[in-house]
């Protein structure tokens, strides 16, 4: 059982940082492959895991379509969200088979599984951390995988301690992202009395603490404090945490010179957003500001100019995911894209208990993240669909040390 427990724990780990192995030829990555098995595997898995993963199906083939229209309209050929549609459905495969055997195997609930997820996402970022720290880690980490931007780009970020180096997508924005979703599955553990104050607070604090090192974006996972105040007893406990902030974000310069001189870690840029001065120099904040550009025909406003990327990068210079939908398939599609994954936050958060505020809050976090950059958080969302099975329970049945003790095998 234990070696079971941990293969399960390792398969997910793959399939939530979705890692290019260098010994892996072609363009697979470990999300991919563990699509590639599910999808064999789930002809054992009866009607109801066809069903459930169907609606992805059809929705998906509706990006097809959007893709193609403004692909036609617009005389182009750029069918990125046709290969989007295929990786969505390869990965809601893999998804679900992960979620199915750690729930069917393990015996986890939704709530086990969410702290096995906060888990896995904070030793991702306290290897992330050490690496940043200590150089030969970071050199081993981007030894073994292909993270993009070129191998010289990867170097100077190790070499010049720019961020924090992980695995996979756990790097830069998509890094900050899942960061986000693990903040706001710890609060929402705590809301639901199954991680206890002190525990909350040091799980979220460390992987603010190491996000920021990975991607600056984790600040929008702030958010997640205001879970507190969905439980009238906490209110006192909000008020403390955003005093300790407060206090907290008048001292960043010293906490900054502290980790400087106690582990020679560069922080010029993790905390650059903090103080007047970093906002104003910020080339990223700065270039954010430029990237908000509307069409300036209808055409465009409707079906798109059908273009995600072009020869210099992004398709009309702008990162922000907003407009990187508006341009390639429309206001239509910008709009179906949004309630694509709202509905899916829907269907995987309504029979947990207080499903409302954590499916309300990860649609905050969602929509807020987008005006940064595009974003995609079904990955998480396919591993909660086995349980919108599951009648609704009450997370009362589950204490703190089933949560994230023996049961987790930690």
């Amino acid at each position: 059982m234990r070696i079971t427990a941990i293969l399960l724990y390792v398969v997910t780990f793959l399939y939530i940082y979705n890692i290019k192995f260098v010994f892996i030829p072609g363009p697979l990555r470990s999300r991919m492959i563990i699509g590639i098995i599910a999808f064999f595997a789930f002809f054992m898995l009866g009607k109801t895991a066809w069903r459930v993963c169907g609606k992805v199906i059809m929705m998906s083939a509706v990006f097809c379509l959007l893709n193609v229209l403004s692909c036609f309209g617009s005389q182009t050929n750029d069918y990125w969200f046709v290969q989007f549609s295929v990786l969505t459905i390869l990965y809601c495969f893999g998804g679900y088979w992960i979620g199915y055997l750690i729930k069917e195997k393990l015996h986890f609930s939704v709530y086990q599984f969410l702290s096995l997820f906060v888990i896995i996402v904070s030793v991702h970022n306290l290897i992330a951390f050490a690496g940043f720290v200590f150089p030969p880690i970071a050199n081993f980490i981007g030894s073994v995988q292909d993270v993009g931007g070129g191998e010289a780009a990867m170097s100077s970020i190790v070499e010049f301690q720019v961020r924090a180096l992980g695995f996979g997508v756990g790097n830069f924005f998509i890094g900050a992202v899942i960061t986000s979703l693990a903040i706001i599955a710890c609060f929402y553990l705590y809301l639901n009395k199954l991680y206890s104050f002190t525990k909350t607070i040091v799980l979220s604090g460390l992987l603010f603490l190491t996000g920021i090192f990975i991607a600056r974006t984790v600040m929008l996972a702030a958010i997640g404090v205001l879970l507190f105040l969905f439980d009238i007893r906490s209110v006192k406990k909000f008020l403390i945490i955003a005093f300790l902030l407060f206090i907290v974000y008048l001292n960043i310069e010293s906490i900054a010179s502290f980790l400087e001189s106690q582990f020679g870690i560069n922080t010029s840029w993790a905390f650059e957003g903090f103080s007047a001065e970093g906002r104003e120099n910020s080339s990223t904040l700065n270039s954010l500001k430029e990237m908000y550009i509307f069409p300036d025909n209808l055409r465009t406003w409707i079906i798109g100019d059908g273009l995600w990327d072009s020869e210099g990068g992004y398709y009309m210079n702008t990162d922000v995911g907003y407009f990187r939908l508006l341009f390639f398939v429309g206001l239509i599609g910008c709009l179906y894209y949004q309630f694509y994954t709202l509905y899916f936050i829907r269907l995987t958060t309504k029979r947990m208990y207080r499903g409302a505020v954590f499916g309300g809050f990860l649609g905050i976090l969602f929509l807020l993240i987008q005006l940064k950059g595009f974003t995609d958080i079904m990955f998480f969302l396919y591993m909660l669909l086995p349980y919108m099975t599951v009648g609704k329970v009450g997370a009362s049945r589950y204490s703190s040390s089933r949560v994230i003790g023996q049961d987790v095998g930690l």
